[in-house]
């Protein structure tokens, strides 16, 4: 018995002293920690950590001018604009029409648009390599929020700019403030489409969506190699009707929406109209009605619509009220 506890008294007096002597051990390290200059501590933090805390943004490359077309008027801008839309994915039979769509908003009314969905960069890119004969810049929001990026991309020389990604925590009270910026026009990329019903319906008084997932091609390999397009010293620019006919007065009431993000729907569409002869109903709602009634959560209502006033298109009716889980 003397000797277990002799033993005893051993081993608790061991572990006593590993014990003072961990904490003397912790208590320096933590005193070395307050000398060490703040340059060395900076240069501790891995490069790629760094890299990524500097800027998120990059610059658009600007085309070969000697490779581009030159474009006299509006027209003939929708023209190219359609052709580059095509290689970056968009089906054929769409492409004149939506190009008079995102030409109508981004560029005449000066709206943003949000395209959820595949392709939405090689569509961004077609549009500024048309329009202002360069890629558009990119700000990828997949990262940590620094405010460099930003200033970077406001000070950047791109005309248009890609926010990837930019419902991002961090980022997205950020870049709301930023589309209020005339300088530039902005284009938003997002991959998932379902992901809109979460995000608080007032984001899209800043953003109007699109969903790539109808108007894209799936069987084409899309391209982002594209011709551009400068244009001429007499070029003719689409002169925008002040007054526009109301289109779809009844939709528009009957779907929950600020009377800012109406009227500029209308404009759009008007516009696009004027455009295109043959833009027709079922364009006004594969382009703007029907993704916004899917991002805001207003698909029943939606389909009460379509149910009331079925589109001109049978089959496009038929796919959209198939993706609003409807039986026709």
């Amino acid at each position: 018995i003397d000797n277990l506890e002799s033993l005893g008294k051993d081993v608790e007096q061991k572990t006593q002293l590993r014990i003072e002597n961990a904490r003397k051990n912790a208590a320096d390290f933590i005193s070395s920690l307050a000398f060490i200059p703040p340059y060395t501590l900076q240069n501790a933090v891995p490069s790629t950590i760094q890299s990524q805390a500097q800027s998120s943004y990059e610059t658009g490359a600007p085309l070969e001018q000697t490779e581009q077309d030159i474009s006299p008027n509006w027209e003939t801008t929708l023209d190219y604009l359609s052709c580059e839309l095509r290689k970056a994915g968009v089906k054929d039979d769409m492409a004149f029409n939506f190009a008079a769509f995102i030409y109508s908003a981004i560029f005449v009314n000066h709206s943003t648009l949000l395209m959820a969905g595949p392709y939405g960069t090689y569509i961004a890119n077609a549009f500024s390599t048309v329009l202002f004969g360069r890629k558009a810049g990119c700000l990828d929001c997949s990262l940590k929020y620094n405010a460099e990026s930003i200033n970077n991309m406001l000070n950047s020389d791109d005309k248009v700019v890609i926010i990837k990604n930019p419902l991002n925590a961090g980022w997205v009270e950020h870049i709301t403030e930023c589309l209020c910026s005339f300088d530039k026009h902005f284009i938003l990329t997002y991959p998932f489409a379902e992901d809109l019903l979460i995000e608080p319906r007032g984001l899209f008084n800043y953003m109007l969506p699109v969903l790539t997932e109808f108007v894209i091609d799936v069987n084409k390999v899309p391209s982002d190699s594209f011709i551009g397009s400068v244009n001429d010293e007499n070029y003719v620019s689409f002169d925008k009707v002040k007054k526009t006919k109301i289109i779809h007065p009844r939709a528009l009431q009957q779907l929950n929406m600020g009377m800012i993000v109406k009227q500029r729907i209308q404009h759009i569409l008007f516009d696009a109209h004027t455009m295109s002869d043959s833009f027709t109903d079922t364009d006004d709602y594969l382009f703007s009605i029907f993704p916004y009634a899917c991002a805001t959560g207003q698909s029943e209502k939606l389909s009460n619509i379509l149910c009331e006033t079925p589109l001109k298109s049978n089959e496009m009716q038929t796919s959209i009220l198939d993706y609003l889980g409807v039986d026709k």
